[in-house]
């Protein structure tokens, strides 16, 4: 238990630091002005690094997987955090006088992040769904929290503490990346999953071209570190409460596993994050101008949405890759570059508008078309019922593996029959199944003998039917407890 609270106390601090230096990159970052023709970019650095970390993403994807995990070898985070800092610290200190090489630190900060935010997709999607998902809701509060303190320090040294933070994901990375991670092998994926997963990729790309074009506006209402610190103000109460909506399922810890709740109990937190992330949003749009000379304007309350919006797709990411039978590095690596793409689309649109339209005729209704995109996305692309139908597909991947490990424990299997069970439930041929774990076919055939021997069957089909029956009986007692 001693070892497990460490690992999770190191897995909690390096993303709390991952998270609290993305924060401030996409909404206090230095603005490196971009002019592209017609287009006027306030952040013209930011949308660099957003189709630098996009591309280098889709790039990542492309590979094969031998070459992907070679990209990640514990070693390199140490060498992507140290790259991250330095383009940083150009930027700071350098960037708005020497344009061209701002935005060259700009591509080299995109460049950079994209493998690591692989690296975390691999670390979280290595553990199991709640700790998982409690480490992204609570390591994003404390990263809020980490930057609102780095901002109330002088000015510059502020910027220098948020952009060091690297190390500390890094130095997570770099310890758990070296021990073998294993990963979960969910069922096939069925229609229902698949159809989610473009949802959800969809949502990701439209959500992000309502952000990016709120993010073209910062400055414009309010200086950027005062709109920063009352979104994280308004973000760490709203992380609070879902954290509180997480643990009150678990009232009950010594309960038997079979009576807790599973998964759909836990995402109601998600649910209301996510609601309460695009009212948020919306309403900041819609009041974007009435609220301009006020601290907590439309903009920090649209940040504010953005950041818990940013949480819950982090770990919908994590989702489906579970419920699709997908790497998590893939997943995560699609999720944010179609999210990171809307970003910049965003932004360009918002630059289009600033190069048009004579200054402040645009911005007092710009930001209710940005609103409508985050609408949109939300009514009709990915929903709170897409969401719960996430939940019902997870808790019957959870009700397989509830019932092989139940399976397991009744009959008393090995080790090696143990690995083998799920195999044999979902229907995979010896030869398979010998591929998998490099051994003989006959050595499958006597593993599988003795499966059936200790289950009380005799053969292929009856022992599928058993792990069918334990299913709906496991999954009957999760719709008891809940």
């Amino acid at each position: 238990m001693g070892a497990k609270m460490k690992q999770l106390f190191a897995e909690l601090f390096g993303f709390a630091c991952f998270q609290g230096f993305l924060f401030a990159l996409f909404v206090m970052g230095p603005n490196v002005p971009l002019s592209i023709g017609s287009l006027e970019f306030h952040r013209g650095s930011l949308f660099v690094v957003l189709i630098s970390a996009a591309i280098m993403l889709a790039l990542l994807r492309c590979l094969p997987s031998a070459a992907l995990r070679d990209r990640m070898k514990p070693a390199l985070t140490y060498l992507y955090a140290l790259l991250l800092i330095a383009a940083s610290f150009l930027l700071l200190f350098l960037g708005e006088t020497y344009q061209i090489l701002g935005l060259v630190a700009a591509s080299v900060q995109g460049l950079a992040l994209a493998p690591l935010l692989c690296c975390w997709g691999r670390l979280l999607g290595s553990l199991n769904l709640d700790d998982a998902s409690f480490i992204v809701i609570l390591g994003s509060v404390v990263g809020a929290v980490v930057a609102a303190l780095c901002c109330l320090a002088p000015e510059y040294l502020g910027h220098v503490l948020i952009d060091l933070l690297p190390l500390g994901a890094a130095s997570t990375l770099q310890i758990r990346l070296k021990e073998p991670l294993e990963y979960a092998e969910a069922q096939a994926p069925s229609a229902k999953a698949i159809d989610l997963s473009g949802r959800i990729m969809a949502g990701a790309l439209v959500f992000g071209v309502g952000c990016g074009f709120a993010h073209s506006y910062v400055g414009v209402f309010a200086g950027a570190e005062v709109s920063f610190m009352a979104s994280l103000l308004i973000f760490i109460m709203l992380g609070v409460a879902a954290l509180q909506i997480f643990f009150r399922p678990v009232a009950i810890a010594s309960a038997p596993k079979e009576n807790q709740p599973q998964f759909a109990a836990r995402q109601g937190s998600l649910t209301y994050v996510y609601r309460l992330a695009v009212l948020m949003m919306v309403a900041g749009f819609l009041f974007a101008p009435a609220l301009q000379h006020f601290t907590f304007n439309g903009q920090s309350i649209v940040f504010a949405g953005f950041l818990g919006l940013l949480m819950v797709l982090l770990v919908v990411f994590l989702i489906n890759a579970l419920t699709t039978s997908r790497d998590p590095v893939l997943t995560f690596s699609a999720g944010f570059a179609l999210l990171l793409t809307g970003q910049a689309l965003g932004l360009a649109l918002g630059g289009l508008c600033n190069g048009l339209m004579a200054p402040g005729s645009f911005e007092t209704w710009a930001f209710a078309i940005a609103g409508l995109f985050v609408l949109i996305a939300y009514l009709f692309l990915f929903t709170e019922n897409d969401l719960g139908e996430l939940g019902t597909v997870v808790d019957a991947i959870d009700s397989f593996d509830e019932a092989c490990e139940r399976l397991v424990k009744e009959c008393g299997l090995s080790k090696r029959e143990a690995e083998i069970l799920p195999l044999a439930l979902k229907g995979r041929t010896g030869e398979r199944i010998a591929e998998q774990f490099v051994i003989s076919k006959s050595t499958v055939d006597t593993h599988l003998r003795r499966i059936y021997g200790k289950c009380g069957v005799h053969s292929r089909q009856e022992l599928i039917d058993l792990g069918e029956r334990t299913a709906e009986e496991v999954a009957r007692q999760q719709r008891n407890s809940q």
